[in-house]
């Protein structure tokens, strides 16, 4: 009986979106598209064609989202459609114990860290220790690729995998001593914006992506991080994804000039930018 009012009322749910959608491009003269996506793996019947030889890890840093099984769902997608990926959790002591026990009963290596206890007044502590403790699991398991990514996030493309590394060697590095480019996505990269590539989806080498999120903890409260700035000051306080981007460059012994040309010119030679719509995220 519960299935069939279910189904009821997702049929009228339907009826009454359509309609307030036609309503809406009628009164705008602007087209909607609708994307819907299954909330459970179980739902999900696509497996990418394409074999991939290489070894890779999916590192998944952040806490567990218990809102509809999210993150544990997502665990069971990507141990569908990627079974030749080593999947690592890396997420905070006093998360569920109950989902945790159950991910581990997935194959999946799980990381417990403790969170750091200082912060510039963004997340970038955060996200630095549980991705470089992820990510340096990976490296001991000897994964010679890695997707960083994220906890609240989902990929439905199966085929991402050979499409990026089709691409790393279509686009091979042309600076001294990186081990291939890294890839990242367009959601969250500002053009305009200097240095300041998303930080959400990074894949590359283990040993490059370790190279990127391996920078010293921000110590020091930003009072910036409380204030509207213009694009430029937010830029040169280097919070976040600006922090990992310009670090990385010092790396390599790259003078920061602050100028849209010099932040082109370093996106030009040293990574990949893929469209998010081609990871169905």
């Amino acid at each position: 009986k519960d299935s069939v009012l279910q189904k009821l009322v997702h049929k009228i749910f339907s009826k009454l979106l359509l309609y307030f959608l036609e309503k809406f491009e009628k009164n705008t003269t602007k087209f909607v598209t609708k994307h819907t996506r299954p909330m459970y793996s179980n739902d999900i019947g696509i497996i990418s064609p394409y074999k991939v030889k290489e070894s890779i890890s999916i590192v998944m840093q952040g806490e567990v989202l218990e809102e509809n099984n999210f993150t544990y769902e997502t665990i069971k997608l990507y141990k569908r459609m990627f079974p030749h990926c080593l999947i690592i959790l890396s997420t905070w002591e006093g998360e569920h114990l109950d989902t945790i026990d159950k991910i581990i009963n997935l194959d999946v290596q799980v990381i417990l860290n403790q969170k750091p206890t200082v912060s510039d007044g963004t997340n970038v502590n955060m996200q630095t220790v549980s991705s470089v403790s992820g990510i340096e699991l990976a490296l001991k398991l000897n994964s010679d690729f890695c997707l960083k990514t994220r906890t609240d996030h989902r990929i439905y493309n199966p085929d991402i995998f050979a499409n990026m590394l089709s691409l790393q060697r279509l686009f091979p590095s042309i600076v001294q001593n990186q081990n291939d480019r890294l890839v990242f996505f367009s959601l969250g990269t500002i053009k305009y914006r200097l240095y300041s590539i998303s930080d959400m989806f990074v894949f590359g080498r283990t040993n490059e992506i370790l190279k990127y999120f391996d920078v010293e903890l921000k110590e020091v409260f930003n009072e910036n991080s409380r204030k509207i700035l213009s694009i430029n000051k937010w830029s040169k306080s280097r919070f976040s994804e600006v922090y990992l981007f310009t670090e990385y460059l010092k790396k390599y012994h790259k003078d920061i000039k602050w100028s849209l040309s010099d932040y082109w010119r370093f996106c030009r030679d040293f990574l990949i930018i893929i469209d998010e719509k081609s990871i169905d995220i």
